[in-house]
């Protein structure tokens, strides 16, 4: 008799799962559960608010992987998951398992008042992204303040620095980070050569501050500084979603699953992709596109091994390095140990995320926007 495997999410570890037990339908009985009916490419999600990618091309609808896959599919959010009955809980339905992964994702860390979450931006969805493009080309803004200066943030800055280029906008844009460097995690040649980049841009830095409040337009900085008609997007790390706050889970950082070396939390459970904390140097390895597609498809074939009475696999890290793409063209990063920088790293990037985009015309929308970036 087949084993029902339930997977929540449709990321990139929720896919990439999918794909490999439909290579076992013999086995299992699959079902997938997502709050979206579409996949979002989040890799290009900042390029949505500069146009620079059209968001219709990092949009996939679920549908048609369904038939491809050969998944049952539930377009509804998770409430609830009943561990000891194995049975999840939706808006409208209620799907038993025998077999589980959870492969949620992330989304932004929100501000940490009410005040702050009612007025400021996030950057999480197609829909987010549309949101704040929306908001830059109406010119009812002089200043553009991204909360945060990591990896999220710098290329966010960037890309509102090339839409107020490209349409004449007048205003400033101002990275507020409480660091003291930009993209503090990486490597300290990244830090300097990003700074700089913003720097060439006009991109003002206010690093060691944070924002103290915003009330409607106007933000106040823990330095002083007011900044008046400002529109504030906040970028300051990844979390959980709040779908799972109630689950019980074996929490790690951020929200995260704690899971062992096979990426089980239970005896019939995996997590995969920034849902799950993988540790290596006794940190959660940092949310990556090719760790989720990784750990997605290694959860796949350890609930296999388990159907089959077998003995599960350690998940084995393979980092192929990191790229911080800027909309100017000139990025960042390290690939394969090699230091990269200029125009080569950022041809990379869209070519990456081209070839991990699902759908012909989505491959070749997020090409033109390569083409697009090199005439910068």
């Amino acid at each position: 008799m087949k084993k029902r495997v339930v997977i929540i999410g449709a990321g990139f570890a929720g896919l990439s799962a999918a794909y490999q037990l439909s290579m076992y339908r013999d086995l299992c009985d699959v079902t997938l559960i997502d709050k979206h009916e579409n996949t979002h490419f989040r890799p290009l999600i900042a390029d949505v608010v500069s146009q620079t990618v059209y968001a219709r091309h990092l949009l996939y609808p679920l549908t048609p992987l369904k038939e491809r896959y050969g998944f049952h599919l539930y377009c509804e959010p998770a409430r609830s998951i009943d561990f000891e009955n194995r049975c999840i809980t939706l808006s409208e339905h209620l799907v038993n398992y025998d077999y589980l992964i959870i492969a949620a994702g992330s989304r932004t860390s929100l501000p940490p008042t009410e005040e702050l979450r009612k007025y400021a931006l996030t950057l999480d969805t197609i829909h987010d992204a549309n949101r704040v493009g929306d908001a830059v080309f109406s010119r009812k803004f002089r200043t553009f303040l991204v909360c945060g200066g990591g990896y999220t943030g710098v290329e966010l800055a960037t890309h509102l620095w090339k839409a107020i280029q490209r349409e004449a906008i007048s205003g400033q844009i101002v990275i507020v980070e409480m660091m003291n460097t930009l993209i503090g995690t990486l490597p300290v040649w990244m830090q300097h050569y990003v700074t700089e980049n913003v720097k060439r841009l006009g991109i003002q830095l206010r690093l060691g501050t944070k924002v103290d409040s915003i009330i409607e337009k106007q933000v106040r900085l823990s330095n002083g500084e007011i900044l008046d008609d400002a529109l504030c997007i906040w970028t300051t790390g990844l979390e959980a979603p709040p779908d799972t706050s109630s689950w019980d889970l074996p929490r790690a950082h951020r929200g995260a699953i704690g899971v062992d070396a096979t990426l089980r939390f239970r005896d019939t459970c995996f997590a995969a992709g920034d849902m799950a904390c993988v540790t290596s140097e006794e940190r959660c390895l940092r949310k990556a596109v090719q760790f989720s597609i990784d750990e997605g498809r290694v959860a796949a074939l350890n609930t296999v091994a388990l159907i089959r009475g077998e003995k599960p696999s350690r998940f084995r890290v393979r980092d192929p390095g990191f790229i911080v793409p800027m909309a100017n063209g000139r990025s960042c990063g390290e690939v394969f140990g090699f230091r990269m920088r200029g125009y080569l790293p950022t041809m990379l990037h869209y070519m990456i995320s081209a070839y991990r985009s699902i759908g012909i015309q989505n491959r070749l929308g997020v090409i033109f926007g390569a083409v697009k970036t090199a005439r910068v």
